[in-house]
């Protein structure tokens, strides 16, 4: 049984610049201006805390927010608002289970699914409030109100995990204001329509 030495996965005949990462890294120090020398504009300005913080603070703009103003409205704006309370009863109930164990499932599946899941729930709600306006559909608005409470209690646990995460140290007032600001808007919006 011969000795055989196992082969260098980076042979000398490869070119260490093909490896931007190398470059750009130096230990725990990041090279800033070979990062602005060779990444684009577009990606650095995408890769932006602050960019990021806007794009979550306008999904909860669009998600948690109109949710407040459909709710702000009084049982949806619907004529008998029985039928909305018990959606309201479903969806909190589901929220605050959820969000007990939100830490770990999220964990599981990831931040960014958790804030793909539930931003997938939110325009189910609106929906069927439509529809139960619209057709009657009392059921759908009831499952609404289920699936919405899921979907809302992964993007909460997921959101707030998010923004500590984003916010740099120096800034993270300026982000928690601007995400604060973003997601009680809806209240101001449900009131305008009032």
């Amino acid at each position: 049984m011969t000795d055989k030495k196992s082969p260098d996965p980076v042979s000398d005949d490869v070119n260490p610049s093909s490896y931007p990462a190398d470059d750009i890294h130096h230990g725990a120090v990041i090279d800033v201006e070979h990062y602005q020398a060779t990444v684009p504009l577009w990606r650095r300005v995408w890769q932006h805390s602050l960019t990021q913080m806007m794009l979550l603070s306008v999904q909860a703009f669009c998600g948690p927010a109109m949710s407040d103003a459909i709710t702000g409205l009084g049982g949806g704006g619907l004529a008998s608002p029985r039928v909305s309370n018990i959606t309201n009863a479903i969806t909190y109930a589901l929220i605050a289970l959820v969000c007990c164990l939100g830490g770990p499932l999220v964990n599981k599946i990831g931040i960014k699914w958790a804030l793909v899941i539930g931003s997938m729930s939110f325009p189910i709600q609106g929906s069927a409030y439509y529809c139960n306006s619209k057709f009657g559909n009392e059921w759908y608005l009831i499952l609404s109100g289920a699936i919405s409470g899921i979907g809302t209690a992964c993007w909460y646990v997921a959101e707030a995990g998010a923004i500590m995460t984003l916010a740099p140290s120096g800034a993270r007032g300026k982000y928690l204001a601007l995400w604060i600001v973003s997601r009680n808007l809806g209240q101001l919006v449900g009131g305008a329509i009032k």
